[in-house]
């Protein structure tokens, strides 16, 4: 097999997607919690949690998949969970617990290295403005604006202008 002890993480990677082709997603699952246990966090890690996460959601299991994603945030060192962020709040915000992804953002925003938490907050100011908590994606988006190097700050001045000039404050939003 190529996924024996020994096999190179890129097998690891692959064996869920290829199960989930040919069998169900509780193989799947099987197979990513074996994958965790034999694969560093250096060989890709992440890229196991990503893919079968998206795979058991896919399939409908979407607790399982938020699950497993939250295992990785909390078992993986910082600098490789970048993708697990954004990936559990969309899954978060899709089974209705938007307040737990408005949380896991901020957790991300704070935890990762700023240039890494650079695309969390057009995400989490979107769903502080769907939740009516515009102050708070005003003052996110003005802290990112602040924070992150220019050209990736460059998405954040249109949407803090719209949400500065619907809170009536055009002076500020020009």
């Amino acid at each position: 097999r190529a996924t024996e002890a020994k096999a190179p993480a890129t097998s690891w990677v692959l064996r869920p997607k290829l199960e989930a082709k040919f069998n169900d997603s509780l193989q799947v699952m099987l197979v990513a919690r074996e994958a965790i246990t034999k694969v560093t966090a250096e060989e890709s890690a992440d890229q196991i949690y990503s893919v079968a996460g998206t795979l058991l959601a896919q399939a409908g299991r979407t607790d399982e998949a938020i699950t497993l994603l939250k295992d990785g945030i909390a078992k993986l060192p910082v600098n490789n969970v970048v993708w697990l962020y954004p990936k559990l709040g969309d899954l978060l915000t899709q089974a209705g617990k938007t307040d737990e992804a408005i949380a896991l953002l901020n957790d991300g925003i704070a935890k990762l290295p700023v240039n890494s938490a650079a695309g969390l907050y057009p995400k989490l100011g979107d769903l502080l403005t769907q939740a009516g908590k515009n102050d708070e994606a005003i003052a996110l988006l003005k802290d990112g604006i602040k924070k992150l190097p220019v050209n990736s700050a460059a998405g954040l001045y249109p949407k803090l202008g719209d949400l500065l000039a619907q809170a009536g404050k055009t002076d500020e939003a020009i």
